[in-house]
């Protein structure tokens, strides 16, 4: 037996087994919100490598788990709830072979147990919705780290200068949090291939990445980012996400990795949700070539101010030249659509390819879509296919906030779910 999952069951009668079956368990799994400790049979399990727990009334990490000499992972599997842990497990018995440590969901931790600093192989750390409030200075000389998540966590921001220790890093979650204007320490990462920053609301500027093998770029829905760094270097980037960043006025490089980009969000449409220059628009994106791109999506929420009645929302769209028969989907998403949308096709010359008016009624939820698939809409979808353009969507706008535009070409290569697997 190599696995073992615990859900929902007693521990006692489990615990009767130990020495005749789990002596070889490597993987256990418990999912238990009414056990408030951990059976200390477990000790037994020395082959044990991997610990996985979702116990909601969990007060403590036993003492004896440091006896664990081969576990290598040590997670919790919460996503968004209360979490474990009545009190801090500052006394456990360093993990000296622990690579993957994962806190996630555990709101009850309010500061890092000092136990992690003797943790020298220490890979993946992962602190996601977890209590805590302050970072201590010693996290940035856990220099093996190569995968570090501190999305939406309640700690201040000193310590983020002493992160540009962590030299080894390929993937930094940083979203949600409220750090100020820049983030210089994320020059320092040779090595980083994935970046999240998203939803920092008080993000103004990302300063020089040096990584060469930067392949995941995540900025959106920060809200007043205003500069970006020359992406000139950055020929391995491959997703770029900055929809939602209505401030943002160019992209510096833009056109040298167009080529590469496979999924891409950019704010917009321009003038209701977007700052994006005239030159930007129409001599770099129009003449950009985008050879790879599956997709596509320009988002964003109307800039106050601008909610006049009747507005023109232009959303730009890429010269893919995708084999029309590979393409999938077309999705115009507006809230609170109150009166008739009429939408046009033009090519970057100004020459309208196609235009349609559609009832208020036909968006249902403020959702509709259009398919390669539906007879009545195949004719927008081959227009696309003429090079970089825009779509032109007027309409009422004085109810809307939220509106995008997305496209799919090619379903089988585009991925369901782009983000980070610190323990997938």
């Amino acid at each position: 037996m190599s696995t073992l999952e615990i859900s929902g069951l007693s521990l006692e009668w489990v615990t009767a087994l130990w020495s005749s079956v789990l002596h070889s368990v490597k993987t256990l799994v418990i999912i238990d919100h009414q056990i408030e400790e951990l059976p200390d049979s477990i000790v037994q399990m020395q082959n044990l490598e991997r610990l996985k727990f979702e116990c909601g009334s969990l007060k403590a990490v036993p003492n004896w788990i440091g006896q664990l000499n081969r576990l290598h992972t040590f997670q919790s599997m919460y996503e968004y709830d209360n979490g474990s842990f009545a009190t801090q497990p500052d006394c456990i018995e360093p993990l000296g072979g622990l690579q993957k440590l994962s806190l996630r969901g555990c709101q009850n931790i309010k500061h890092l147990p000092n136990i992690v600093r003797q943790m020298e192989g220490l890979k993946h750390l992962d602190l996601l919705e977890t209590g805590i409030v302050e970072l201590p200075p010693w996290l940035g000389y856990l220099t093996n780290l190569t995968h570090l998540n501190l999305s939406t966590t309640h700690q201040n921001d000193d310590i983020l200068p002493e992160l540009s220790h962590l030299t080894s890093l390929e993937e930094l979650d940083l979203s949600g949090r409220n750090f100020g204007s820049s983030l210089s320490c994320i020059s320092n990462f040779p090595r980083l291939q994935q970046l999240n920053v998203s939803g920092s609301k008080q993000l103004r500027s990302i300063p020089h990445l040096s990584s060469s093998v930067l392949c995941y770029l995540d900025a959106s829905n920060c809200t007043n980012l205003r500069e970006l760094p020359d992406f000139s270097n950055l020929q391995s980037l491959g997703c770029l996400l900055l929809g939602g960043c209505n401030l943002l006025e160019c992209i510096p490089g833009f056109k040298t990795i167009a080529e590469n980009l496979s999924h891409l969000e950019l704010p917009g449409p321009s003038g209701a949700c977007s700052n994006l220059s005239d030159d930007f628009t129409n001599n770099v994106f129009m003449g950009a070539l985008f050879g790879n791109l599956h997709f596509f999506k320009m988002k964003g929420n109307i800039i106050a101010g601008s909610h006049i009645s009747q507005q023109c929302l232009s959303f730009l769209f890429p010269d893919v030249r995708f084999n029309k028969s590979k393409c999938s989907s077309l999705t115009l998403n507006l809230d609170m659509v109150s009166s008739p949308v009429d939408i046009k096709v033009i090519t970057k010359d100004d020459l309208v390819l196609f235009e349609t008016m559609l009832p208020a009624n036909d968006f249902h939820y403020g959702n509709k879509t259009f398919s390669s698939f539906e007879e009545g809409n195949r004719e927008i979808l081959e227009h696309l296919s003429e090079g970089s353009g825009t779509i032109q969507v007027s309409t009422d706008v004085s109810e809307l906030s939220r509106v995008e535009l997305q496209a799919a070409y090619d379903m089988d290569r585009v991925p369901q779910k782009v983000g980070f697997g610190l323990f997938q």
